[in-house]
């Protein structure tokens, strides 16, 4: 009798053991290490000051923005009341009123140019900001900067226009239905429908390439695109698709044609326009969904779940920025129910979440990460290696 008393203690014991070995080794392979996880180091803050209605009156009202002496290096900025140029030293040459903006019709910024509508007028204000020249531009519509081409967007969203740097109108296009998502690669842009068409359209805005709205390989309920990026090379172009149920696709070209190579079905739907964004080299990509953020590995045709917190994306009021930090590297901002972090994702894995109150707008430039708070701009040097910069 003892001696069974004593083997049924030693199988208890064999098997907490082994519960525990196979606890470990689950954790151990489970856990996917960074082997040069992404770092920032503080560099500087550059408080607002406060925006008169005089300022304001003399950059807008003729569409020409106001500059301080000399030739300084300026940096654009957006927060939820204002938009303009600062620069390094801490002065805020060009500042203007955004809700006035907006109600005049909106407007679109990057470090050399400012595009601002005014429905008054009748027309679009370009002004060049290094070289302090501004050219009005007799068309109405919605400014808009995406990557290094500057559109004209119509009010209804259903044409839309590429601009050169003299203000010129290069070409014009109509479009079959309601435009919700669109990525520019160079000279090859992307463009998503509400009817769930894609169209790609080439440097003249020919039309290269068309995905109809009934050739998508998944099934949805209702059709639409609510997200859409192009890699670099234009090989590869990523959608947020459908609604009941929504996925994330993945197309790869061939032969002239794109072709699905990864569909992923998300559980928590987006209904308005969520941001995709392939890295530097082309190689990955990031996109911002109900489910949180899903990393997905071109080469390996696999996605998966960044280990953020998924309820700041499902909820009703969250709001995502990306940015490209590097290869396989992105920054980013997500805000929901009155919280706000400022994230840095590398190889498909957080290695930075800290929380950054009111951040409006982030940007990723020269090696810095700069984010735009409430109540001034924060700069962040990025510790480690980045390439394809």
């Amino acid at each position: 009798m003892s001696a069974m008393k004593t083997k049924r203690k030693k199988s208890r014991l064999q098997a907490g053991a082994l519960i525990i070995i196979t606890a470990t080794v689950y954790i151990i392979l489970s856990t996917r290490p960074s082997a040069a996880p992404s770092e920032l180091e503080p560099l500087a803050e550059i408080s607002f000051p406060a925006v008169s209605a005089e300022t304001a009156a003399d950059m807008q009202g003729s569409g020409n923005a106001r500059g301080n002496t000399g030739n300084p290096i300026l940096h654009y900025y957006i927060n939820p009341e204002s938009y303009g140029y600062y620069t390094d030293t801490g002065t805020f040459p060009y500042m203007m009123d955004r809700q006035e903006s907006i109600a005049n019709g909106g407007f679109a910024l990057d470090d050399g140019r400012l595009l601002q509508a005014d429905s008054m007028n009748h027309c679009i204000w370009f002004s060049n900001i290094k070289d302090k020249r501004s050219v009005r531009i007799p068309v109405e519509g919605i400014p808009s900067i995406i990557g290094s081409r500057m559109f004209i967007l119509r009010n209804d969203q259903m044409a839309a226009g590429e601009i050169d740097s003299n203000g010129k109108l290069l070409w014009s296009r109509e479009f079959g239905s309601i435009l919700t998502a669109s990525s520019v690669a160079g000279k090859v842009s992307l463009w998503g429908f509400l009817d769930g068409s894609v169209e790609i359209l080439d440097e003249k805005g020919a039309l290269a390439l068309r995905l109809e709205s009934n050739s998508f390989d998944v099934h949805s309920e209702y059709r639409g695109v609510y997200g859409a990026a192009i890699a670099v090379d234009g090989d590869s172009l990523a959608l947020l698709y459908g609604l009941g149920p929504q996925y994330m696709l993945v197309y790869e070209k061939k032969n002239g044609s794109y072709h699905l190579v990864h569909s992923r079905k998300l559980e928590e739907e987006k209904r308005y326009s969520q941001p995709l964004l392939y890295s530097l080299d082309g190689e990955s990509l990031l996109a911002a969904s109900g489910d949180g953020l899903v990393y997905y590995d071109r080469k390996k045709k696999k996605s998966s779940l960044v280990a953020v917190r998924r309820a700041l994306f499902a909820s009703a009021d969250s709001r995502c920025k990306l940015v490209c930090v590097g290869d396989g590297q992105f920054g980013g901002i997500v805000s929901a129910g009155g919280e706000s972090f400022m994230l840095m994702i590398r190889n498909g894995l957080c290695t930075t979440m800290m929380p950054a109150a009111d951040a409006s707008d982030i940007v990723y430039r020269d090696g810095e990460l700069v984010l735009t708070m409430k109540g001034g701009i924060n700069r962040f040097e990025v510790v480690g290696r980045v390439l394809n910069q």
